[in-house]
């Protein structure tokens, strides 16, 4: 996609130089030509190159941002990670029993992305016990995010127990992020 807008751009300055041009050479090259006039016949030439110029820069252009808006840079994830493992740290999390994060990091990350690059081309996978590559189209190889989760000593709530249990308290964690670029 991204070729096919940088060849429209290049086609929308050949023929912006065509329209700007005097083209009697033309004229000169190829005598005994039927029709218009010299001076007629290049007008409307010089026009329709202009024309075609505009309309190839303008569709070179919109082929750009589309490519800009579906997919992520290396800068913008780079940002994205860094601000969602930030974000992570924050808060205190409840623990996850399978201890995969992924989609908690996920949604962080589209979170600290929003208007950078679209929500549904972020991808996060659990790489052993406590690593996740984050990735996204475009971004090239990605990010590795380490955590590591400890209790929380003041977090936690309680839960009133059923029958003649007490109640229960469900601690919650506080988790430390590490990142680091490239696969884990």
């Amino acid at each position: 996609m991204t070729v096919m807008a940088y060849m429209l751009l290049a086609a929308a300055v050949v023929f912006g130089v065509l329209g700007a041009v005097n083209q009697e050479w033309l004229r000169e090259r190829f005598p005994g030509g039927r029709g218009p006039s010299a001076g007629a016949s290049s007008g409307w030439r010089r026009v329709l190159f202009l024309v075609i110029a505009v309309v190839a820069a303008y569709q070179g252009y919109k082929g750009l941002r589309l490519v800009d808006e579906t997919s992520w840079s290396a800068d913008e994830l780079r940002q994205s990670v860094r601000q969602a493992a930030a974000a992570l740290e924050e808060e205190t999390h409840l623990d996850d029993p399978y201890e995969d994060y992924s989609s908690l990091i996920r949604d962080e990350v589209v979170e600290a992305g929003e208007g950078l690059g679209p929500a549904f081309r972020v991808d996060v996978e659990a790489v052993g016990r406590s690593s996740y590559h984050v990735t996204a189209t475009g971004a090239g190889d990605g990010y590795c995010m380490h955590l590591s989760q400890s209790e929380d000593e003041e977090g936690g709530f309680m839960v009133p127990g059923a029958g003649d249990q007490g109640p229960t308290r469900v601690p919650e964690y506080t988790l430390s992020a590490r990142v680091g670029q490239g696969a884990c």
